[in-house]
């Protein structure tokens, strides 16, 4: 039995593929990043081996079985992917950030923001300034100690720049060089 339903699974195998691929087409490009579709591919196909002792020939077609368990395999790796926690520890914290207003225009905005930034690099330690540095190089760590993290929530504070000012800023002049 299990023999004759290895040979109906590899003949089903192209529905297992397209399934696959289907469903890393719609990922989004941030999850795309993380996943290879060969990958994919083979975990889908390993879980309907897995699972291929509950087939029945009296509830319908193999290739439908192969069909709902692959597409139901796919939902539960999507739930996987999206629901990821976010490391809280490597973020930064503003508790006392300044709200941004909602009535500007953006460039002036983005303007201000900048000479925001500018005083606060002109202020900044040392250490402050290699942390920034090493968070937009290719390591990109956000490795921060509690005294950057400070530094960095009274420099804000008293610029008066919003922490997504400031995270936008800063991305800018990475991006542009």
């Amino acid at each position: 039995m299990n023999a004759q339903r290895n040979d109906v699974f590899l003949s089903n195998f192209g529905i297992v593929v397209t399934v696959a691929t289907r469903y890393w087409r719609r990922m989004p490009l941030h999850i795309k990043l993380q996943v290879d579709l060969t990958d994919l591919i083979q975990e889908i196909a390993l879980h309907v081996l897995k699972v291929s002792h509950r087939y029945q020939d009296t509830r319908g077609a193999s290739s439908s079985f192969d069909w709902a368990v692959s597409a139901n395999n796919c939902r539960v790796d999507s739930e996987k992917y999206s629901f990821q926690k976010r490391d809280t520890s490597k973020c930064i914290a503003l508790d006392n950030h300044t709200p941004v207003p909602t009535d500007v225009d953006p460039y002036i905005r983005f303007l201000d923001a900048r000479k925001g930034v500018e005083s606060i690099l002109e202020q900044a330690s040392n250490e402050l300034r290699g942390a920034l540095s090493n968070l937009f190089s290719r390591k990109g760590t956000r490795d921060f100690t509690p005294e950057v993290k400070d530094e960095l929530k009274s420099l804000t504070t008293s610029c008066k720049v919003s922490y997504d000012d400031f995270q936008a800023v800063l991305w800018a002049a990475a991006l542009l060089g």
